[in-house]
């Protein structure tokens, strides 16, 4: 059972991935049993309720990485309130709300308001 959260989370929308190997990209197909659709810098892997994004970088020392998490919200103001209550260090983008990735956490937090 889904949590209700004060920041408005809806749920999990998108995970935002790094490799530097094409391969690493390549074998996210079987686990994830869904065609890769061609990205800018890499492949999406569209589930039937959730994303998956995997940018492919130069840099062949990196395996697989998170990066990001992309949250659906109902109300981005109440969002933004409830981090600036509790001191959350966040930035307004014209899509959304980040929440840099913080020591301990590893990955950005985004927060994009639900369409529906």
């Amino acid at each position: 059972m889904l949590e209700a959260h004060a920041n408005g989370t809806l749920g999990l929308k998108s995970v935002l991935m790094k490799t530097g190997r094409e391969s690493d990209a390549s074998l996210l197909i079987k686990a994830f049993g869904a065609a890769a659709q061609d990205i800018t810098n890499g492949h999406a892997f569209q589930m039937q309720n959730l994303s998956v994004e995997v940018s492919v970088s130069n840099n062949t020392k990196i395996g697989l990485l998170a990066i990001g998490l992309v949250f659906a919200v109902s109300d981005l103001e109440v969002t933004a309130a409830v981090l600036t209550a509790n001191g959350v260090s966040h930035v307004k983008t014209q899509d959304g709300i980040v929440v840099p990735a913080a020591p301990g956490q590893g990955v950005a937090f985004l927060f994009e308001e639900n369409a529906s």
